[in-house]
């Protein structure tokens, strides 16, 4: 085999791989959504979120107002306290409501994050993935 196959067949491998993690993350959402209420779903999402992208850690805030202008801290998977005291709730200059609004999912490198405490914390990325549920 060359090199050039071995590395396509490494890269297929991945995909499938991830693919697998993928549909873990949505057959685990979908056994305990009918189950149990929001409260006690949100934390179970943050962990498989953070199992699904290989993560150590995933919070998930939820709009408390259909202009996403402040979001409030519903679950979490891994994250330090520190973190959490000073992100549990975010105003609409946060970082998180200004791409809440655009609707779209983005990465930003923990280096080039506006806020100081999310730079200094060891991480390597923060991911944003608004998700639209009910009109919200």
């Amino acid at each position: 085999m060359t090199a050039a196959h071995n590395s396509a067949t490494s890269e297929r491998i991945e995909r499938l791989e991830r693919r697998n993690r993928q549909l873990a993350a949505m057959h685990a959402i979908a056994q305990t959504g009918g189950e149990i209420g929001l409260d006690e779903l949100i934390p179970r999402l943050a962990r498989i979120a953070s199992e699904a992208t290989e993560r150590d850690m995933a919070a998930i805030y939820l709009a408390e107002n259909d202009a996403n202008e402040l979001f409030t801290l519903r679950g979490s998977h891994g994250v330090p306290e520190a973190l959490l005291g000073t992100y549990s709730r975010l105003g609409e200059n946060s970082v998180t409501c200004q791409i809440a609004r655009t609707r779209r999912p983005q990465a930003i490198a923990a280096s080039e994050h506006p806020e100081a405490v999310v730079r200094d914390s060891g991480l390597e990325f923060a991911a944003f993935v608004p998700i639209e549920f009910n009109g919200r």
